[in-house]
């Protein structure tokens, strides 16, 4: 069992290659010894990388085809951001993490990633933000804001904020804010985990939503 008092550091580093114009923001990956490959979002049981393949490639019945703790694994979800156009970071840089869990609820963050000027003002292409969780303690929404109050930046929220849950399936547009002379979009998309699918978001659900990012 993991030290519940040990401070753990983001062990992976931002995934930005060429000019994306997309950037998908994770919070914090289980502990090691859980991880299949050493990504972003390394267990198998996380159903973000099937999805962003069904979408990358238009094929509802993707399935990674590397799933081992090797460089083919971290290739073949590279390509997937390649395809898409997308980078990807994690929010939270350092934390504590609660007995060892997963969950985002049960870390004490500490630190977060220098996103604006670490990713978004060397990399100007990028204009539109995808959150892969919205609710909750320590939700990558609730942790952008807290990032960006540190810039003296508020989220304007959508005039479509308040739509249903077909709408926000179909178009999960939530704020957007001014940064270095352009608009940067927001979108909170729902979450991959297993918890999400315990509560009864779909692969079709996310599938649905997530097609988005193609755009």
């Amino acid at each position: 069992m993991q030290n519940s008092a040990e401070i753990e550091t983001m062990p992976i580093p931002p995934f930005v290659e060429g000019s994306p114009t997309k950037l998908i923001i994770g919070t914090f990956p289980p502990h090691s010894d859980r991880w299949n490959y050493a990504f972003f979002f390394p267990n198998l049981q996380n159903r973000l990388w099937n999805t962003l393949g069904r979408v990358a490639f238009a094929n509802p019945d993707f399935r990674t085809l590397h799933n081992a703790f090797d460089v083919a694994a971290v290739d073949e979800r590279k390509s997937i951001l390649l395809k898409l156009n997308a980078g990807m970071v994690n929010i939270v840089h350092a934390c504590i993490r609660k007995d060892g869990s997963a969950l985002d609820r049960d870390l004490t963050v500490l630190a977060l990633q220098p996103i604006l000027p670490e990713i978004l003002a060397p990399h100007p292409t990028i204009s539109k933000i995808f959150l892969t969780s919205a609710s909750g303690a320590n939700s990558c929404l609730g942790l952008l804001k807290r990032h960006l109050k540190v810039h003296n930046i508020a989220l304007q929220p959508s005039a479509d904020a308040g739509k249903s849950r077909l709408e926000r399936l179909e178009n999960p547009i939530w704020d957007s804010f001014e940064f270095d002379g352009r608009t940067v979009s927001v979108y909170s998309l729902y979450s991959p985990s297993p918890t999400a699918m315990r509560a009864g978001i779909t692969e079709q659900d996310l599938y649905t939503q997530y097609n988005i990012i193609a755009g």
